[in-house]
């Protein structure tokens, strides 16, 4: 689980070169219209990857790096191919007045974990509710749902915000995910956390699951 206990400053891989890779995944697969296991060309795999999570709204947003405090924080040869990829490859979702141009790759990802609970606990879901096998904290066979199919299924769907006197806050859900919780335009963290507790009130209302936020939050809390 998130812990703020360390901080993460940098990382070193050691990558072997190849020209072609395995695709692993199945969603990725699909994409690619070939099996999992197969074989392909790293740079197809590469162009597939970045289409599928663009789709999701979960790539980052490459105009902030045109931005006087982001300037030279990346190799400018990199922030311009990102941009011309990101004006390609761009998937459109709903804009509503007010927007950013690219508002849904302003979050941080995937903003709350895949419950994992016991199977009597899973056995209260709907019947089409996803499934899958997972290990709880104790080592014993639990039951993986989807947050995002809750998050939808408790009535918070795809761009959702909060309104008050007529007024949309400036924080939404993302209108290509409901796990993104996005900045729509210049959203404070108070907008955000409003956001994720009505999600996460919501979502226990209806399903008695308590959804867990997947960033680690400083100084503030959603409890």
């Amino acid at each position: 689980f998130p812990t703020p206990r360390y901080v993460v400053l940098s990382v070193t891989f050691c990558l072997r070169h190849s020209s072609t890779g395995v695709v692993a995944h199945s969603q990725l697969a699909r994409a690619l219209r070939v099996e999992v296991g197969d074989r392909m060309q790293t740079k197809a795999i590469r162009r597939e990857v970045l289409r599928v999570r663009a789709s999701k709204g979960m790539l980052e947003d490459a105009s902030r790096y045109d931005n006087p405090w982001m300037r030279g924080t990346k190799c400018a040869e990199g922030v311009e191919f990102a941009l011309r990829l990101q004006s390609e490859d761009y998937v459109t979702g709903e804009f509503l007045e007010g927007d950013n141009t690219y508002s849904d790759r302003h979050s941080c990802g995937s903003f709350f974990m895949n419950p994992i609970m016991t199977k009597a606990q899973a056995d209260l879901l709907p019947e089409d509710a996803p499934r899958f096998d997972a290990v709880l904290s104790d080592g014993t066979q639990g039951v993986k749902t989807s947050a995002a199919w809750l998050i939808d299924h408790a009535g918070f769907h795809k761009g959702f915000r909060i309104v008050e006197n007529g007024k949309s806050s400036p924080a939404g859900l993302s209108s290509l995910h409901t796990l993104a919780l996005t900045n729509r335009n210049n959203a404070t963290s108070s907008d955000v956390l409003v956001l994720a507790k009505t999600v996460i009130n919501g979502v226990k209302n209806k399903f008695g699951i308590t959804l867990v936020p997947e960033p680690v939050l400083i100084g503030i809390s959603v409890n």
